[in-house]
């Protein structure tokens, strides 16, 4: 969190935007493995963040048996 309250574009976050089923949200490393998955909204002149998943790449985007 340090990191990106500081630069949310730092190359080591890979801050980027998301497809498919998370279209309009936006995804950071946390480290090797995890990631943290937050939308982005304008909250007048300031950006606010909501992260609401934090999990491994497996976890957050491969689909479960059924699906």
């Amino acid at each position: 969190m340090a990191i990106f309250q500081l630069n949310p574009t730092d190359p080591i976050l890979d801050n980027h935007p998301l497809e498919r089923e998370l279209t309009g949200y936006r995804s950071i490393d946390i480290t090797a493995d995890y990631r943290a998955v937050f939308e982005e909204l304008q909250g007048g002149e300031e950006k606010i963040c909501y992260f609401f998943l934090i999990g491994t790449h497996k976890e957050l985007y491969q689909p479960t048996e059924g699906q």
